[in-house]
């Protein structure tokens, strides 16, 4: 089972992941950034993701309300929104790191420079 220590201050969190290593030799051969992006979107791609959908939510609410992207983009509720998001993000690249993690160690996935 995964552990993960979240260290809070504020409103801001950082986490650190780590997934148990029943392989060593697939271990040795991967770095933290291959390991979290050989399974689902990397992270700069689920922002940009997060991004596009907040666009078009605040693009249908400013037609309904008539006011424009940017100032819905900047209410509370947006903010919100992406606050939350990002924190689910987080959440889903643990679990992909995790995923890749137990992949690797079944000899489902190959490591990148295997």
């Amino acid at each position: 089972m995964p552990w993960i220590e979240v260290i809070l201050s504020g409103t801001v969190a950082e986490a650190k992941i780590e997934a148990p290593v029943h392989n060593m030799e697939n271990r040795e051969h991967m770095d933290e950034q291959s390991a979290t992006e050989m399974l689902g979107m990397s992270e700069a791609e689920l922002y940009a993701y997060l991004s596009d959908l907040l666009h078009e939510e605040a693009a249908e609410e400013a037609a309904r309300s008539g006011t424009d992207v940017d100032k819905e983009l900047g209410s509370p509720g947006f903010a919100a929104a992406e606050a939350a998001s990002t924190y689910a993000i987080r959440l889903v690249l643990a679990n992909n790191a995790y995923l890749t993690r137990q992949l690797l160690d079944l000899g489902v996935l190959q490591p990148p420079d295997a």
